[in-house]
C-alpha cells in the first residue's frame, strides 16, 4: 500500500461541523467498481465503512497522476492488508464534485505555540502530551467537503487533495530541533 493512501484515509472527527458541505454538489460515480470491490465481503466480519471523495477540478498535471482507477487499485491492496488484520473494508461510494480550489493546497496543522517532543519518552507517550492541532484552513476544507450524515462518526472518508503541507520538528542533535514541512495528498484524523 502506498504511503499517500494511508495518509489520505480521512476519518471523520466526532465533533459538530460549523459549515455545511452544501458548497459541493457530490455525485456518485463508478458504481460498477464499488460493486466489484465489495463482492468479496463476508457477512459478520468486522467491517470499516469507507467513502471516497474525488474532486472533479483537480489540476490536470495532478489528475494525470491519479485517476479513479488508480485509487481503486490502491483500495484493493489496502483491503488485503486490512483483511490480514481481521478487518474488512467496505466501499460505500465514490463521489465526485467541484471543490473550492483553495482547498486543493492547504496547511494541515497549526504549529503556533507548538514545541518539539520531549527526549525522555517514546513518540506515542509524547503525542499524548503534545497533540497535533488541525489548522483552521484544514478544518474549513474538511467541513466544506465532507457531507453531514448520521453515519459520520463511524465512516472513514478518503478525500483526494493535491498538496497537504504537514509540519513537524526533526531532532538534529541532542539540543537542536528544526521545523520541517512535507507534502502529502491527504489528511488522517483519529476517529
Amino acid at each position: 500500500m502506498r504511503p499517500w493512501l494511508a495518509s489520505a484515509l480521512l476519518a471523520l472527527l466526532a465533533q459538530p461541523m460549523i459549515a455545511a458541505a452544501a458548497d459541493v454538489r457530490w455525485a456518485p460515480v463508478r458504481q460498477e467498481l464499488v460493486d466489484q470491490l465489495n463482492a468479496d465481503l463476508k457477512p459478520g466480519e468486522l467491517t470499516a465503512d469507507i467513502g471516497i471523495y474525488f474532486p472533479s477540478n483537480l489540476d490536470p498535471q495532478f489528475a494525470s497522476r491519479l485517476r479513479i482507477e488508480d485509487l481503486v487499485l490502491e483500495f484493493a491492496m489496502a483491503k488485503r492488508v486490512f483483511r490480514a488484520a481481521g478487518v474488512e473494508l467496505k466501499l460505500l461510494w465514490i463521489k465526485t464534485g467541484r471543490v473550492d480550489p483553495q482547498y486543493l493546497e492547504i496547511q494541515a496543522n497549526d504549529m503556533s505555540g507548538t514545541t518539539p517532543g520531549g527526549q525522555y519518552v517514546n513518540m506515542y507517550e509524547d503525542n499524548v502530551r503534545e497533540t497535533s492541532v488541525l489548522s483552521a484552513e484544514a478544518r474549513s476544507a474538511f467541513e466544506s467537503i465532507v457531507e453531514k450524515s448520521p453515519a459520520n462518526a463511524r465512516t472513514v472518508y478518503l478525500v483526494v487533495l493535491q498538496d497537504i503541507f504537514m509540519s513537524f520538528f526533526e531532532k538534529l542533535d541532542e539540543r537542536t530541533w528544526e521545523l520541517r514541512t512535507i507534502t502529502t495528498g491527504g489528511l488522517s484524523f483519529p476517529g
